[in-house]
């Protein structure tokens, strides 16, 4: 993998490029271009939803075999 090395916890940054609200996952595509999936539960304001292209901070957490991302929240410019 490119970029910082995968560890609990690290911060990433980057945009959803895919949401399913059927089925409550989607993609966060890192900074870094590497892509992590999440479930809507780990959208940090409680709304099970979000929107593609939404720019957000996360952070990675081990899952099934597999690195995802959690505390999923929405980057607001000011």
């Amino acid at each position: 993998a490119r970029g910082a090395p995968m560890s609990v916890g690290r911060r990433v940054t980057g945009v959803v490029v895919a949401f399913d609200d059927g089925i409550g996952r989607g993609l966060l595509r890192g900074e870094d271009g590497i892509e992590y999936g999440f479930h809507c539960l780990d959208i940090a304001d409680g709304s099970r939803t979000i929107g593609i292209d939404t720019p957000v901070r996360a952070r990675l957490a081990p899952r099934l075999g597999r690195w995802e991302v959690t505390e999923i929240a929405a980057i607001i410019s000011r």
